[in-house]
């Protein structure tokens, strides 16, 4: 059944009390769960009123059963909230909806009246827990009696009452007094047994003044059972003595009119109880050197628990990570705020109208989907769900759910469309400051509130150092290798970049402290969109993110293994593509790609190719990387608008900034630069794409299909296909249409520039020498078993097949360029001296094939020579070949 966390505004900064118990509210099982317990103190209550009317023990109290029900969570997990909602539940009977609770139960047969809970730790001045109790019972007595709020039809019968009580509260307070003082003074025997008789006075005093309080409370005709609940809040934190609190409640508490609630944080209780048993036999341990006696102790603790707190009355309340964690999508959020446009006291939903206002296909569907996305609308900030687990920089607490959604709430939306476009116009600027604010208060809330609560000390001061490094990456690397404890040693050899911090330092080095990882990983988030929006300011500054991150993918982009092809980034001579692209690079849909996907890195640094380099006789080094499109886009759009076609002038919404980057679609509204954006500065992005692409790589270096351009197609389908995960966002993600599209994608040139490549070519011709070698000797093969085997009236038919069989296989799909493509290869293949000679081969072997399947063809010595000499000499000729290929 699917969970909802109700969360209000007001009760951001305190415990909420819960305003309707319905189904489908996070604590139903809780509430439940403390309800059937509260039935069943009652009902053992009610027995043993009934029991002792007739053997007289009342004052005693044995045999009444456990009145204490327990709380149990860790910190910020909401059990203070869930304590108080119940207590007001009793308070306030019939708030609940029907068939909620258990109808015509103990409780409904009971009246209560619930006081506010109690703190232990302002306790540690040696104030006693039963005083504190008594002392509110006379401030709520004092209040009613003084403003004469009489609850009887007859004042006299109030008065008699009021003196009955009166003389109650005395006699509690007299026998508090003489406890107190007689743990500080030494006492003789007489002393002690008269301690002892107040303190069992004090248990009936207690009793009685319980008594007439409720009578004066909850005084009507047809009176009901009434209980009096008593609520103590994070028992488990004070700082004095918890072990007498704990005891005065076990002892003084347990009487018939009285329900005890605790809210605690049971293992940290159990410790402190621990503690104080360590604490009182530390002398016997240090005399006797006993060992095993801290075992001993865990042991004393836990049998006193587990009289004072019983297992069937603790009330474990579920934890939001691990709800979320076991079954995501049965959890969602609600967030109310007041109305301010109705002047009736209402709430409204803030999520269902500012997050899932959309269309139907972007509605969220767990609670975790709901926090990425309003962190997405309001900072720009993309986190990506987690397998099983919810992200380590999302809320895992109720407190910290309610902190982090009202500090989302504060923030003001964001269209960061709108924002890109304040780099061609200054009036949208207002959008970019917003867009500021939000992610400074985003980075105040991580470094001062999520990283004291989440890390320890010594990571919290290295996200301190990194924070003041910021960009100076040296910094950053000696702050972590400090940390690490390998010193600063190689920091000049090491590439201290971006992206060698975050692969080779945080990644791997830090990879057993998976939270401080993801600290710094998001801190970087956090900066990296700060510095996107600044640059929207400052242009100049998209190119200095380019340079800082490094490329967007940080996968393997040159092979380490030379067998192998470099299909993402690798260097080749401005001569060659000359060479063998010719006039092609006349044509500007040629020249367009080149200038995209190609730089000058004649100088050690890459700059854009000048025309002249590919039409001059300047010997450049020029570097392909497929992903340079995508860093091209932050410095300006004038490459990718050359030679695409723009909007038609006479369409009503036409626009000269608009270029056409696929069927029916233009690119008008940023949402390249957005995409741009959303891909470089939101590491969960780099990483997932990372980790696609290398994936695919590795596909492709073993697969089938291996058609470059379709190889390349495909990355960038990777890179758009992050969207999928977050289709929630109701973002797209453009930049294979605005990189590799439809005419781009088109070009001959990447096969050119793809042989241009000394790797590539030589690993291309080695692996169509192996290939077209396999085919030749496959064929001699097969030839020579039917010149041995076949009768002759069945070489026909057995040579027909052979070369059917040769046709099929000269065309396998795992060779990169294949030879079979006119386009490719009359093109450019033969422009290469060494392929060119592969080709001159397999032309005239397929010839030789083509003349032996021919076998009818009519000539002067058919008579003389028979279909296996044929075949002999086929086989002379075709052998041959093996040996040209090896020349090669």
């Amino acid at each position: 059944m699917q969970r909802t966390i109700e969360i209000y505004a007001q009760d951001a900064y305190r415990a909420k009390t819960e305003t309707r118990f319905c189904p489908g509210i996070f604590f139903e099982e809780v509430y439940k769960r403390t309800d059937a317990i509260v039935c069943d103190i009652i009902e053992q209550m009610e027995i043993y009123l009934e029991d002792s009317k007739q053997h007289g023990y009342k004052a005693k109290y044995h045999g009444m059963g456990n009145n204490i029900v327990v709380f149990c969570a860790d910190r910020g997990q909401g059990k203070t909230s869930a304590m108080q909602s119940y207590a007001a539940y009793l308070q306030n009977s019939g708030r609940a909806e029907k068939q909620f609770f258990t109808e015509n139960s103990a409780v409904d047969r009971a009246r209560f009246i619930v006081l506010d809970p109690i703190d232990p730790s302002s306790l540690d001045s040696g104030e006693s827990i039963i005083r504190v109790l008594v002392s509110r019972l006379f401030l709520a007595f004092s209040k009613i009696a003084e403003k004469d709020n009489i609850p009887y039809k007859d004042e006299i019968n109030f008065r008699k009452e009021k003196d009955n009580i009166l003389k109650a509260f005395q006699e509690c307070y007299e026998n508090i007094d003489y406890l107190q003082k007689g743990r500080y003074r030494e006492t003789d025997d007489l002393e002690t047994l008269a301690q002892l008789g107040n303190s069992s006075e004090l248990k009936k005093n207690l009793y009685t003044l319980v008594d007439h309080f409720l009578d004066v409370f909850l005084c009507e005709d047809g009176k009901k059972a009434s209980y009096l609940v008593v609520q103590i809040d994070d028992a488990d934190l004070s700082m004095g003595d918890i072990f007498k609190i704990c005891d005065d409640i076990r002892n003084y508490f347990s009487i018939p009119n009285i329900i005890v609630m605790m809210a605690t944080n049971y293992p940290q209780l159990e410790l402190a109880i621990c503690q104080r048993y360590m604490k009182q036999y530390e002398h016997i341990i240090k005399l006797q050197g006993r060992a095993g006696f801290e075992e001993e102790c865990n042991r004393m603790a836990f049998r006193y628990l587990e009289k004072m707190l019983p297992a069937g009355h603790r009330v474990v309340l579920p934890s939001v990570d691990v709800v979320m964690n076991e079954s995501s999508d049965l959890l969602m959020l609600s967030y109310y705020k007041k109305s301010s446009t109705r002047k009736e006291e209402s709430y409204v939903e803030v999520f269902g109208s500012e997050i899932d206002s959309n269309t139907e296909n972007c509605q969220c569907k767990n609670m975790q989907q709901q926090l990425i996305k309003i962190l997405y609308m309001k900072t720009g900030i993309i986190l990506l769900e987690r397998s099983g687990e919810i992200h380590p920089l999302l809320p895992h607490t109720l407190r910290e759910l309610t902190h982090f959604i009202k500090l989302l709430d504060d923030m003001e939306m964001i269209d960061q469309r709108k924002a890109f476009s304040a780099r061609d116009n200054i009036k949208e600027d207002t959008e970019t400051e917003k867009w500021k604010r939000n992610l400074d208060i985003l980075k105040r809330y991580f470094l001062n509130y999520w990283c004291g609560t989440h890390l320890l000390y010594k990571q919290q001061k290295l996200m301190e150092e990194i924070d003041l490094s910021n960009r100076k990456m040296e910094s950053v690397y000696q702050g972590i290798m400090k940390y690490i404890g390998d010193g600063v040693e190689g920091v000049e050899a090491n590439p201290v970049t971006y992206r060698y911090i975050m692969r080779e330092l945080v990644e791997n080095r830090l990879k057993d402290e998976p939270i401080l990882q993801s600290a710094i990983f998001f801190y970087y988030t956090i900066v990296l969109n700060e510095w996107f929006v600044r640059a929207i300011e400052s242009p100049d500054q998209f190119r200095l993110i380019a340079e800082f991150v490094g490329k967007p993918l940080d996968v393997n982009m040159e092979s380490n293994n030379k067998e192998k092809y470099n299909i993402l980034q690798f260097d080749f001579n401005g001569g060659k593509i000359r060479e063998y692209a010719q006039d092609e690079l006349t044509n500007t849909l040629n020249y367009t790609w080149v200038s995209l996907f190609c730089t000058d890195v004649s100088d050690k640094i890459e700059k854009p190719i000048e025309k002249s380099t590919l039409t001059g006789v300047r010997e450049a080094e020029l570097r392909f990387d497929l992903f340079r499109p995508v860093l091209a886009m932050l410095d300006s759009d004038t490459g990718l608008t050359q030679g695409i076609e723009k909007r038609p002038d006479d369409n009503p919404a036409s626009d000269s900034d608009e270029v056409k980057i696929g069927d029916g679609q233009y690119l008008s509204d940023m949402s390249h630069l957005v995409s741009v954006k959303n891909m470089i500065a939101n590491y969960d992005i780099q990483n997932w794409i990372k980790r696609k692409v290398q994936k695919k790589i590795d596909e492709w270096q073993e697969g089938d299909e291996r058609k470059i351009d379709k190889i390349w197609e495909e990355f960038y389908e990777i890179i758009d296909s992050w969207v999928d995960n977050v289709a929630y966002l109701g973002e797209k993600s453009i930049l294979g249409k605005v990189c590799f599209g439809d005419n781009l994608g088109n070009s001959t040139m990447g096969d050119v520039v793809f042989l241009c490549n000394d790797n590539n070519s030589k690993e291309y011709i080695k692996e169509y020498k192996e290939h077209l070698t396999a085919i030749i000797k496959e064929t001699i093969k097969q030839a020579r078993q039917i010149k041995d085997s076949a009768e002759e009236e069945a070489i026909e038919v057995a040579v027909k097949q052979m070369i059917g069989g040769i046709s099929s296989y000269s065309v396998k799909r795992n060779i990169i360029l294949s030879m079979e493509d006119k386009k490719t290869s009359s093109q450019l293949l033969q422009r290469i001296p060494r392929i060119n000679e592969l080709i001159v081969i397999k032309q005239q072997f397929e010839d030789e094939c083509n003349i032996l399947a021919d076998i009818k063809k009519e000539n002067e010595n058919r008579e003389a020579i028979s279909l296996k000499t044929k075949i002999e000499i086929f086989l002379k000729k075709v052998q041959g070949y093996e040996g040209m290929i090896k020349k090669i």
